[in-house]
């Protein structure tokens, strides 16, 4: 099973016979993040963890690209695609505890949580960098209100040649799930609050994978998002758990 990360929360899981996207998003002008439409050509399937805008917005460009393409989702992205003009053809609705079966990998469906987000969208707006970036701003204000959430982030367990991969879709957990531990690769959205890393410890205490991958943390939507410092996760686990901050479209190996 091969890992690789195409900016913000999306992840492709490709194994000899499968290739899955999970939350493919193509970042916003002045991104320094060179993923592009074409690079979402020629997938089986997407998987989406959430309906927020940087998880759902760039897929009905895809599917005009990718004809066959399947697309896993919950309840309200579903209605969100379809308001875009997405048939049901292309659609399977999820829920938690289902398992997908797609090609030879294995996805298990695991309720979980958003990260319950510091100040409002408008408060992140009112910074220093809003100027330079304002082209983005009312695609930004337009996208958040029209993807709603609603309660409904899943984790993914994925499972495929022997190796299990936990993919997050944002830094939160549910209390009252029972969640599998000891994943080879933990993949983490390492963004939302004022300390990451305070967030992050329970979360990994609870999950107690092998290695962890972080995702999220980049600048792919300015001037909302900005490139976050990972150095002291990285130092809390040295020694004892692998933090990889990957490279775009690099793939690493579970």
């Amino acid at each position: 099973m091969r890992v690789r990360w195409y900016g913000t929360a999306s992840i492709v899981i490709e194994t000899n016979l499968t290739k899955i996207i999970f939350d493919p998003f193509v970042p916003l002008r002045y991104s320094k993040v060179d993923t592009r439409l074409e690079d979402y050509d020629g997938f089986d399937s997407i998987v989406v963890t959430h309906g927020h805008f940087d998880h759902i917005s760039s897929i009905p460009d895809i599917v005009s690209r990718n004809v066959g393409v399947k697309i896993y989702c919950t309840k309200t992205p579903y209605n969100t695609l379809r308001r875009r003009g997405i048939s049901e053809e292309h659609l399977i609705k999820i829920s938690p505890n289902d398992v997908l079966n797609i090609g030879d990998i294995k996805i298990t469906v695991y309720k979980s949580k958003h990260a319950v987000l510091q100040g409002s969208l408008t408060s992140y707006l009112l910074k220093g960098r809003t100027y330079r970036y304002i082209k983005n701003v009312p695609y930004i204000l337009s996208e958040n209100n029209k993807c709603p959430e609603a309660n409904e982030t899943v984790l993914f367990w994925v499972e495929a040649d022997g190796k299990k991969v936990a993919i997050m879709g944002s830094m939160n957990l549910a209390k009252d799930v029972v969640y599998p531990t000891g994943c080879d690769l933990l993949v983490l959205p390492y963004v939302g609050y004022r300390d990451n890393l305070a967030h992050a410890k329970p979360i990994i205490q609870r999950l107690k994978p092998k290695k962890i991958m972080l995702d999220h943390w980049d600048d792919t939507f300015p001037p909302i998002t900005i490139e976050v410092d990972t150095t002291k996760v990285k130092k809390e686990y040295e020694g004892n758990i692998d933090i990889i901050t990957p490279n775009y479209k690099e793939d690493v190996e579970v």
